[in-house]
């Protein structure tokens, strides 16, 4: 399976009115998803955007990728793909948010509000 299919069989977008709700939820928490590249507008994406986006990342030129550590990242190709595997991870942890999933709200959670 392709990158693009992987993200196809993601679940169709809830109403506006839940994304615009869940990315509110968790802004108050100051959640923010760990990315390789910055995402301002990940909250609120829809999986059309996210897929753009996949799209746009691996036609991107290797000069124009931010720097990172070639010490554990050895090349353009390996940067784009760890990348994309972050953005699946947490858009697919934000599709279980905004279905109200008790698991993935426990995991936010714990991570922005346990101590």
């Amino acid at each position: 399976m392709n990158t693009i299919e992987k993200f196809l069989q993601l679940p169709d977008d809830p109403a506006e009115e839940i994304i615009n709700n869940t990315a509110h939820e968790l802004e108050m928490l100051n959640f923010s998803p760990i990315l390789l590249i910055p995402a301002p507008r990940f909250l609120y994406l829809t999986k059309n955007e996210l897929i753009s986006e996949v799209e746009r990342i691996t036609d991107l030129a290797d000069d124009a990728l931010p720097e990172y550590d070639k010490s554990s990242i050895n090349s353009p190709a390996e940067f784009r793909q760890k990348h994309i595997e972050m953005l699946y991870f947490n858009y697919e942890l934000l599709t279980r948010l905004r279905a109200e999933n008790p698991e993935a709200w426990d995991y936010v959670h714990e991570l922005y509000e346990d101590d």
